[in-house]
């Protein structure tokens, strides 16, 4: 811990923000979806080539070293936060309830629930569809679903450069094209999941309810909240990213001139 952040953290605080903010379930969500992504890449890479990059990306991406990462982070580069402001606006009874059933729609259980939800589901009305693209807006949710696949992506592709000579003449501009290329591609697949989740999790609550959940997050403090747990999900997924493709190159015996 850096001597400034030792005058304005304790343990106490870190881990009610966490709470709070429910990073630890995020975490084991991630550590477990990261399963069937994995398993996508089967068929692409021979068994030996496979099993060694699962090895990898089950390493980094094991939940207990993720939940240290993110307090590691906490304490290091977080020093100059208002985190009283913070954990107040957590803490608001509208928040913390909308919270609580964004999280719970993204369950297993939710998740099952939510799609006999929505194939019953009556169409949702103009306000209540612009209501959601808001609370998506401020809460850079599909564009942080996208940004974290990207990264993950450029992290493998580059990491496994090596396996070929004609991987290892992928340029960088012929890269950052195809980054391009998938996210105009899956910004509205992205947009739709987002959107129908929250369709399912706002289910009830009221459009004056949400107006106010809104309004919190466009609030001084709300951006402070907003940026908060943005970036350090972010900062966080990061680092996996980069321990990801070092891990790869490694393996997969990159060098370059």
């Amino acid at each position: 811990m850096s001597k400034a952040a030792m005058g304005n953290f304790n343990m106490s605080e870190i881990e009610e923000i966490l709470l709070l903010t429910w990073m630890d379930n995020k975490i084991d969500r991630l550590s477990e979806n990261i399963v069937g992504v994995i398993e996508n890449d089967r068929k692409s890479m021979p068994a030996s080539v496979f099993e060694k990059y699962k090895a990898i990306m089950v390493k980094h991406f094991d939940k207990i070293s993720m939940k240290k990462s993110i307090r590691d982070i906490l304490l290091n580069e977080y020093d100059e936060l208002k985190i009283g402001e913070i954990i107040n606006l957590l803490n608001h009874p509208r928040l913390k309830e909308i919270s609580r059933r964004e999280e719970y729609a993204k369950s297993s259980t939710g998740l099952n629930e939510m799609q006999r939800y929505l194939s019953v589901m009556q169409k949702p009305s103009e306000e209540r569809k612009r209501l959601i693209e808001q609370v998506d807006e401020v809460k850079c949710a599909s564009s942080m679903a996208i940004d974290t696949r990207l990264e993950l992506f450029q992290a493998i592709t580059y990491g496994m450069r090596g396996l070929n000579e004609e991987n290892q003449e992928f340029s960088d501009d012929k890269l950052k094209q195809i980054i391009s290329d998938m996210r105009k591609q899956g910004k509205v697949h992205a947009e739709r999941q987002v959107w129908m989740g929250m369709l399912y999790a706002y289910k009830d609550i009221s459009d004056s309810e949400l107006k106010e959940y809104i309004a919190l997050h466009k609030s001084s403090e709300g951006k402070l909240m907003s940026e908060f747990s943005r970036s350090l999900y972010l900062r966080m997924h990061t680092q996996v990213a980069e321990k990801i493709r070092n891990s790869l190159e490694e393996g997969f015996s990159v060098s370059y001139a």
